[in-house]
């Protein structure tokens, strides 16, 4: 009879991991579908991108499904995961 419950408490704990990570990820789309829509506004502007690592700036080249491409102003071509987006400053 314990048997039981314990199979029962481990499926209902899996079943609210699941329920967690699919929240997660559906976040994660709403933000990148939301950033993607806002960078394409800006394609071809010079802008400044805020991430982790620091402040990315150049021409807004291309807009991918998970990352852009800058060009900077030495010609460097620079890819940022959208997702390592923390800002984006003009």
């Amino acid at each position: 009879m314990a048997s039981i419950w314990v199979l029962f408490l481990i499926q209902i704990t899996l079943m609210i991991l699941m329920i967690d990570l699919s929240y997660r990820v559906d976040r994660f789309s709403w933000r990148k579908r939301a950033l993607r829509r806002l960078l394409r506004s800006k394609l071809h502007t010079v802008v400044n991108i805020m991430t982790d690592a620091g402040v990315v700036s150049g021409v807004l080249e291309q807009v991918g499904s998970d990352g852009i491409q800058l060009e900077e102003s030495n010609g460097d071509l620079v890819i940022v995961p959208i997702l390592s987006i923390r800002a984006i400053l003009s």
